[in-house]
């Protein structure tokens, strides 16, 4: 099984933003995996295989946020009681969401 140009299949695609090179699927294991399993969740191919990329990728994406936490220094108590005095003095209009951003990793 060839596929000759994935970008190409890959286009279109909603939430899908990555470039994949050309490639060659020579397993027959792997071949016969994928028909089985198109054919079982009903959806082409390229759809399984673009659901998968984006679970991986989300997977990796948690790892990288869990071990920028486990890297980051915890702070003193005094800091906390600090942070937590300050949370406290906040008024509701100092909470209040006034801008929304969405930050991708």
């Amino acid at each position: 099984m060839t596929v000759d140009n994935m970008n190409t299949v890959m286009s279109g695609r909603t939430g899908v933003n990555f470039t994949v090179r050309p490639m060659t699927l020579e397993n027959p294991a792997l071949i016969k995996a994928a028909q089985e399993s198109s054919s079982l969740f009903n959806m082409p191919i390229e759809d399984l295989l673009l659901d998968a990329l984006k679970v991986y990728k989300e997977a990796r994406r948690m790892d990288d946020f869990f071990k920028r936490i486990e890297q980051a220094e915890e702070v003193s108590d005094e800091e906390n009681a600090e942070i937590g005095a300050e949370i406290e003095s906040m008024t509701d209009e100092d909470r209040r969401i006034v801008r929304v951003e969405t930050v991708t990793i």
